[in-house]
């Protein structure tokens, strides 16, 4: 428990500046593809620049409007440009999307089977195509902050390697990162997982 303790305290992920897409695209009315991907250049280019262990929150305050096509550039690329591990260790979440925003934006991740997380003032959630048993496992997770396969096998009650299967998933979906690995007493490794947030 000492270790778990100290983890929550030493090693949460550093918040970059917001990201405004408003300011950054000169519109607040955003549509079509070729929108999109240039916006998706100056996204990919900002998490280049910021060091490991960041996440990016990118607001859309402002924004009026975003269509499908433009949510599925700038967002789902994104996302799977994080999955792909091409952009090791940075994450992004949205802010202040408008209900019309967000739903476009679900419907793109929702598409391409892919998920994000959304910050509302009171909460985290993840939006998106996610399967309900991972859906249960993040959410025990971010209750937690810090996780064990253990402990998801003793909250859920299955066997170690379905846990470690679902925080691997989890941890390639961009939802949660490792942050601290040490010895079980048992031969093998102990991972704690940590939720992006």
């Amino acid at each position: 428990m000492k270790l778990v303790k100290m983890m929550e305290m030493d090693n949460k992920l550093k918040r970059a500046e917001v990201l405004a897409i408003a300011s950054i695209a000169g519109t607040e009315v955003l549509n079509g593809r070729e929108e999109g991907r240039k916006i998706f250049d100056k996204i990919v280019q900002r998490l280049e620049s910021l060091s490991v262990d960041t996440l990016l929150p990118i607001s859309f305050e402002g924004v009026k409007f975003l269509d499908y096509s433009c949510a599925d550039e700038i967002i789902c690329r994104t996302v799977s440009r994080i999955r792909s591990r091409d952009i090791d260790s940075r994450f992004i979440i949205i802010q202040d999307a408008s209900p019309t925003v967000e739903e476009n934006i679900l419907i793109a991740l929702t598409t391409r089977e892919t998920c994000c997380l959304l910050e509302r003032v009171d909460k985290v959630e993840v939006i998106g195509k996610i399967s309900e048993p991972l859906r249960e496992t993040y959410t025990f997770a971010l209750k937690k902050g810090v996780v064990t396969t253990g402990e998801v096998e003793k909250e859920f009650g299955l066997k170690v390697s379905a846990c470690s299967n679902r925080l691997a998933t989890l941890e390639s979906m961009g939802l949660i990162y490792k942050v601290e690995e040490g010895p079980t007493g048992r031969g093998g490794k102990r991972y704690l997982f940590r939720v992006v947030s």
